[in-house]
C-alpha cells in the first residue's frame, strides 16, 4: 500500500514518539537536522512538518513545500512561524501549550535561587580554589518576603507563582486575559504592568510572542523596575531588548537577570553572555526527560489526528483554502469560537469529544477553521 502521507521530523523525538508516527497507516517518515537548509532540501514532499523554534518557517519556506498541510511545534513558541503566510496557504500550524509546564516552572524557580543566591559567582570561586574568598561578594539574598512580579499567568506562570508563595514570598501578576474571578490561586494579586514593576523584587516574563509582547522589556520598561530588581526570562528571546537589559545590568540600575532564551540562538552576538550579573542557561527550561517524553509523543499524535482530520487540538491558526471570503465567513469563526467557549463553562467536566455538522452552500471547505473556531473557544 503506497504511503498517503509524508512527515518530515525535523527535531528530536522519542523513539517512542517516532515509532507511533512510522507505525501509523500509510505514513513515511523522514528525519532532517534542525536547520533551515536541511529542511528546505527535504521539504517538497511533506505533507507535516515536526520541528522546534530553530526552523523558522516564512513565505520563502513554504515556496518549497507546495504539499504542506501541517506543522507541529513541540513546545508552545510559534514565534518563528509566520502565521499570516501559513494560514494563507491552508495550512494547520499546532503547538504543544502545557505539556512542558512544569519543566519550564521548575526551570524559573531554579534561575530565581541561583540569582538571588549567586550560586554562579561561589561555584565558579570554589572551582578556582578559593574557598570564601570575598563573603560579602558571595552573599546573596532571601526570596522570603520577597514580592515576585509575574507578567503572564498562563500554565506557567500560575505553576511558578504557586512554587514562589510556597517560599513566603508575595505574589503578584500582570495578565489582561485572566480576571480577578478567573486566576486559579488566590494568594496572587493581579495589578497593572507599572504597578508590578514598581513593587516587584523579581520580575519573571511567561509571556508568548505576539506583536505588543515582542520587544517588551526596553529601556522604558526598565526605568519602570524598582532600582535593584532582579529579571527572569524563560519565555521566548524576542520579548527583551538585549542591549537596554546589558545597559542596565552594567550600570547597575537592576542587581541580576537569568535568561534562559535568546534574541539569537545560538547567541553568538548577544550582550549578555559572560556578564557577571546574568545567570544564562542554553535554552533548557522544557528540557528533562519527562517534558521530552509528554512533548514528543503529543506532538506526533496531534500532527497524525491533523492529516486524518480526526482532531485539530491546539491549532493556533485558522487555515483556508484559496477563494475563502474571510470577512464573509468572519462572523461564523466567532459564533464558533463563542460556542466552543460556551460549552466549556456550562460542562461540568472537561469538553472531551465535539461533533460538528455544517448545512449550507460550499461548507465543504469550511469544516477545518470552523472546527478550529470551536475548538479555540474550548
Amino acid at each position: 500500500m503506497a504511503d498517503r502521507w509524508q512527515i518530515l521530523v525535523a527535531t528530536d523525538l522519542t523513539d517512542e514518539s517516532l515509532a507511533l508516527l512510522r507505525g501509523a497507516p500509510q505514513v513515511a517518515v523522514q528525519t532532517a537536522t534542525p536547520t533551515l537548509a536541511a529542511v528546505r532540501e527535504q521539504i517538497a514532499s511533506a505533507h507535516a512538518l515536526i520541528s522546534r523554534d530553530d526552523v523558522p518557517v516564512d513565505a520563502t519556506l513554504l515556496d518549497h513545500a507546495p504539499l504542506l498541510r501541517v506543522i507541529g511545534r513541540v513546545g508552545a513558541s510559534v514565534g518563528n512561524v509566520d502565521i499570516e503566510a501559513v494560514t494563507r496557504r491552508g495550512i494547520i500550524v499546532m503547538n504543544t501549550p502545557g505539556a512542558n509546564a512544569i519543566a519550564a516552572a521548575e526551570h524559573t524557580l531554579a534561575l530565581m535561587l541561583a540569582l538571588s543566591r549567586k550560586l554562579i559567582v561561589a561555584h565558579n570561586s570554589l572551582r578556582e580554589g578559593w574557598w570564601l574568598l570575598d563573603r560579602k561578594q558571595q552573599r546573596g539574598t532571601q526570596l522570603h518576603g520577597k514580592t515576585l512580579g509575574l507578567i503572564g499567568l498562563g500554565r506557567v506562570g500560575s505553576r511558578v507563582a504557586r512554587g514562589a508563595l510556597a517560599l513566603g514570598m508575595t505574589v503578584l501578576a500582570a495578565d489582561p486575559y485572566i480576571g480577578e474571578d478567573q486566576a486559579t490561586e488566590t494568594r496572587v494579586t493581579l495589578v497593572g504592568l507599572r504597578e508590578l514593576l514598581r513593587r516587584s523584587d523579581f520580575v519573571s516574563l511567561h509571556v508568548p510572542v505576539t506583536s505588543e509582547t515582542r520587544g517588551l522589556v526596553d529601556a522604558a520598561f526598565i526605568e519602570q523596575m524598582q532600582p535593584g530588581a532582579r529579571l527572569i526570562n524563560t519565555a521566548h528571546g524576542s520579548v527583551i531588548g538585549e542591549e537596554a537589559l546589558a545597559a542596565a545590568l552594567k550600570s547597575g540600575r537592576i542587581a541580576g537577570a537569568a535568561v534562559d532564551v535568546f534574541n539569537e540562538e545560538p547567541p553568538y552576538h548577544s550582550p549578555l553572555i559572560g556578564l557577571e550579573q546574568i545567570v544564562h542557561t542554553p535554552h533548557i527550561g522544557d528540557n528533562t526527560i519527562e517534558a521530552t517524553q509528554d512533548l514528543s509523543r503529543e506532538i506526533a499524535q496531534q500532527v497524525l489526528d491533523a492529516l486524518n482530520d480526526h482532531d485539530y487540538r491546539n491549532a493556533v491558526n485558522m487555515p483556508f483554502q484559496t477563494g475563502v471570503n474571510f470577512a464573509a465567513l468572519r462572523p461564523y469563526l466567532l459564533l464558533a469560537e463563542r460556542m466552543g467557549s460556551l460549552f466549556d463553562t456550562l460542562a461540568r467536566h472537561p469538553v472531551m469529544r465535539v461533533a460538528i455538522e455544517c448545512r449550507g452552500e460550499d461548507t465543504a471547505t469550511l469544516i477545518k477553521p470552523l472546527t478550529v473556531a470551536l475548538l479555540r473557544g474550548c
